[in-house]
């Protein structure tokens, strides 16, 4: 099976997907903070890693739905 992606394409895209998702996870725990939660130490970078990984791979899962169906 061909691709109609380039592989460029491709990291673009995956590049712009992770930067969004880290950008709102930021986002979220300052958030957080204001809303005066206690975030235990060493938790934001678990949770970001993991909110990451598992963003990415569902952002590819759903852009390849999308582009072969």
């Amino acid at each position: 099976m061909i691709s109609p992606r380039s592989a460029k394409t491709k990291t673009v895209e995956t590049a712009v997907d992770l930067t969004v998702l880290a950008l709102a996870i930021a986002f979220g725990f300052e958030v957080a903070r204001a809303c005066k939660v206690e975030i235990p130490q060493g938790l934001e970078v678990k949770a970001t890693a993991f909110a990451m990984a598992l963003g990415g791979t569902a952002a590819r899962w759903l852009r390849h739905r999308r582009v072969y169906g």
